[in-house]
């Protein structure tokens, strides 16, 4: 895997998203020894996960980008899957449910080792709607993120980048392929969505069809000349 990079944002202003993230990048270590690991780092007031991996993506080397969020895990036999579904499909997310962690078994598994299998009995409840996740992890060609243009750094806080950046890469370079895999999802408090009526906003633009989404691209590769 060594034409991979993984690409994980992160704001460190909380400790809980901290730990979780130091524990999820000795997880990819100690797994996948080969692979690019970029860390995009921004402690910024409203965090902009959007702009930061755009800007782990312009610092990563792989051909294949694995745009994973910083507070999930997974069996590593899906990224080697999704990888190969890459042959025939042009991106891939790997999972169609997520488990959420419970408070007692985050504090418990972020004290052990990264290692899989789980190293530990954990608690966890299915995510209503996981079926449906956009975001979580994303295996991208990086000639395909860069048609899009990476993620809208409109969006602001968290909520609506996934999304758009979904449907922009559907659009314009071919159907996801889905897996049957499992995400778990570390627990942490929940930030405060109070941009979410900015980013409805913009996510409209993307769900009014490929001509409007192609228009978004343009109008984002003209603001970077």
């Amino acid at each position: 895997m060594k034409d991979v990079s993984i690409i994980l944002p992160i704001s460190l202003t909380d400790e809980v998203r901290k730990r979780a993230f130091n524990w999820v990048r000795q997880y990819y270590e100690h797994i996948f020894p080969d692979v690019d690991i970029c860390i995009g780092i921004n402690n910024e007031r409203p965090f902009s996960k959007a702009k930061v991996i755009n800007e782990a993506v312009r610092e990563s080397k792989g051909e294949i980008l694995v745009i994973a969020d910083a507070d999930i895990f997974y069996d590593p036999t899906l990224l080697t899957e999704s990888i190969k579904q890459l042959e025939h499909h042009a991106w891939v997310i790997p999972f169609n449910r997520v488990l959420n962690i419970s408070k007692r078994s985050t504090d418990r598994l972020l004290s052990e080792e990264p290692t899989w299998p789980i190293p530990i009995e954990i608690e966890t409840k299915q995510r209503k709607f996981g079926h449906q996740a956009r975001g979580g992890v994303n295996i991208v060609p990086r000639e395909h993120f860069e048609m899009v243009e990476g993620f809208d750094e409109r969006f602001i806080g968290w909520g609506g980048e996934d999304d758009a950046f979904a449907m922009s890469l559907n659009q314009v370079c071919g159907s996801v392929k889905r897996l049957n895999g499992t995400l778990y999802h570390f627990w942490h408090s929940r930030n405060n969505a109070g941009y979410y009526k900015n980013n409805r906003e913009i996510l409209k633009h993307y769900f009014a069809g490929k001509e409007s989404i192609l228009k978004q691209i343009e109008l984002r590769r003209e603001n970077k000349r």
